[in-house]
């Protein structure tokens, strides 16, 4: 499994970030993992593609009455929640109740549609200055269930921001955890050398 680690290109609006997707091959082998207005895109993209799965971290599904949110275009037309399930071979959502931005109720909705596997937490925020051990085990599980006769060749993480967590080194087919990130935004665009 190969690891790839981007941040965003700016402005953060669907028209912008969904291409940048396709063009880094986003598909039925890839795992996308989404924080903030990076889970939105990541369901915009489920909507329409065939993905492994999607880890959606800090997700929502309004535009939070927010100006900028209502611009970026992901907002403007009803969510197609069925085709994001039948897209998305796996579905995962971490949240937290005590989100600075997102009130539970918001990230609820995304549940209460989408019916993932679901870890809600009371101290994690927004997953933004935390270590985040649970991420790399969902990845772990999901690799190794795709070694039970699936293909996972692919793991994508867009953040808005990203919490200190262990880093992937999975270009020889296994996740390093002894690693770990600056308390900083990663910004690396290619997984840490073994």
């Amino acid at each position: 499994m190969t690891c790839v680690l981007k941040n965003m290109p700016d402005p953060a609006r669907e028209c912008v970030w969904l291409p940048f997707m396709e063009e880094l091959g986003c598909d039925e082998e890839s795992l996308v993992i989404g924080h903030s207005s990076g889970a939105v895109a990541a369901m915009r993209y489920a909507e329409t593609h065939k993905v492994f799965g999607i880890i959606l971290v800090g997700a929502y599904a309004s535009d939070l009455g927010d100006e900028t949110e209502r611009a970026s275009g992901y907002f403007s037309r009803p969510w197609d929640w069925s085709s994001i399930r039948r897209n998305a071979g796996h579905l995962v959502q971490f949240g937290s109740s005590d989100d600075p931005f997102l009130p539970w109720a918001e990230q609820q909705v995304v549940s209460d549609h989408l019916h993932p596997v679901v870890h809600r937490y009371s101290d994690h925020g927004h997953f933004q200055n935390t270590t985040f051990p649970e991420l790399i085990a969902t990845v772990a599980r999901l690799k190794a269930e795709a070694g039970n006769g699936l293909t996972l060749r692919k793991s994508f993480i867009w953040p808005s921001t990203l919490p200190t967590v262990p880093s992937f080194a999975a270009t020889r087919g296994h996740i390093d955890k002894s690693r770990t990130s600056a308390p900083t935004p990663w910004t690396r665009s290619d997984p840490p050398d073994p």
